[in-house]
């Protein structure tokens, strides 16, 4: 008897303790529930609405994202934050598929209760009751406002990019019409003074066109002249073609040689600087070739080396050059422009990248050419611009990839 009444206090004792612990555990998942019902309430912005679309039900974070008290938003319906930009043929789709019983999600723009506004990702769909029948409709929705926001602010910084590129591009003919004239004004000239000294000769009878030596002497004379305007007339012609190419789109990259591209660029503005008497001297010692948009690159060096120009006239410098060198160590290809100008001075250096930032005192500057150059070099070319002070002058350098 002793016996079985201890076996049955143990096994009451068991099971009393079995009790507790149930207890415990009941009233621990209580609080849990309670916490994650709390947790969801402040963080998930959820609402539920009946078969017409009116608010039944909504969370904390619904009310916060949305400025709305929970009684401000029950009974009405979701148009009350339907912002104006969004089309209805979106929440007609979103109708037409939850009543078919079937989850909408997609991108909603949401009007606040002061006016402004909010972006989410929202799921909805139906629910159901016993018998199958959709009885409500649930929403759940991520705030992605920061991220629509940082996607337009890129869009519009891509759009001004464009549009300083644009207006850089347009000062930059500018003075390629410059340039043009100072390479069309000798061949101008001299097709001018042919003319003239045919037309001279032609009219005080030089030659005895009634002899055969006569005739064959003003053969030979308008021969030559007509062959000397037809070469003017062709260095005119391989002037525009190569302010022509010098512009069009690159459509891919190429494998070429710095070297190649600097005399692409010489080819432009070499008249201009002979013209000024400034001495430019080329060093090309980098064999390798590079991976890259040739105009653009082009275009990048003509601006540094008409910037050079500029400042070495600005201060009137005695003895003016340009020197542009190009060389490579085991990972980088290197394009160097560089003056004997004084250099930038220390306390705007940094700024000189900077868009509409210029130094050009006597000659209107637009401050787009280096912020252009550097956006060119880095960001399409995959390469980095840079500019330090020597002895001299300042040296810019364009540092670039080897052809894979």
């Amino acid at each position: 008897t002793y016996k079985l009444f201890g076996i049955f206090a143990f096994l009451n004792i068991i099971s009393i303790s079995v009790f507790i612990v149930m207890v415990l555990l009941v009233v621990t998942l209580i609080k849990n529930e309670k916490r994650l019902k709390d947790l969801t309430d402040k963080y998930i912005i959820s609402s539920t609405a009946d078969l017409k679309g009116v608010i039944t039900d909504v969370s904390k974070a619904f009310c916060d994202i949305s400025q709305y008290e929970r009684e401000e938003l029950i009974g009405k319906p979701h148009n009350i934050i339907r912002h104006p930009d969004m089309p209805r043929d979106a929440f007609k789709d979103m109708w037409n598929t939850i009543q078919k019983g079937q989850t909408w999600q997609g991108k909603v723009k949401n009007l606040k209760k002061d006016g402004g506004y909010y972006w989410v990702y929202a799921n909805v769909e139906p629910l159901f009751d016993k018998n199958g029948n959709i009885e409500a409709y649930a929403a759940v929705r991520l705030d992605i406002t920061d991220s629509i926001n940082l996607k337009e602010e890129l869009k519009r910084s891509e759009e001004k990019d464009k549009t300083m590129l644009h207006q850089s591009k347009l000062a930059q003919m500018g003075e390629m019409i410059s340039m043009i004239a100072h390479q069309w004004r000798q061949p101008l000239n001299a097709i001018s003074l042919t003319t003239v000294n045919l037309k001279l000769n032609l009219e005080l009878k030089k030659f005895d066109l009634q002899s055969k030596d006569g005739a064959d002497k003003c053969s030979d004379y308008l021969s030559k002249a007509l062959g000397n305007i037809e070469g003017y007339v062709k260095s005119l012609s391989d002037t525009i073609d190569d302010f022509r190419g010098f512009y069009k789109e690159d459509k891919k990259k190429v494998e070429i040689r710095l070297s190649s591209l600097v005399e692409g660029s010489l080819d432009i503005v070499l008249t201009s600087i002979e013209n000024q008497n400034i001495k430019l001297t080329t060093d090309f010692r980098c064999r390798q070739k590079v991976n890259t948009f040739p105009n653009e690159i082009r275009q990048v060096i003509l601006n540094l080396i008409k910037n050079a120009e500029d400042i070495l006239l600005e201060k009137n410098i005695k003895d003016p050059y340009i020197y542009i060198r190009t060389y490579n160590d085991e990972n980088y290809s290197y394009l160097e422009v560089s003056d004997n100008g004084g250099g930038v001075p220390q306390e705007i250096i940094e700024n000189i990248f900077d868009p509409y930032f210029s130094t050009k005192i006597k000659k209107d500057g637009t401050g787009l050419g280096l912020y252009m150059s550097k956006t060119i070099i880095e960001d399409h070319c995959n390469g980095i611009l840079s500019v330090y002070n020597n002895n001299d002058g300042a040296v810019f350098k364009i540092q670039l990839n080897f052809a894979a």
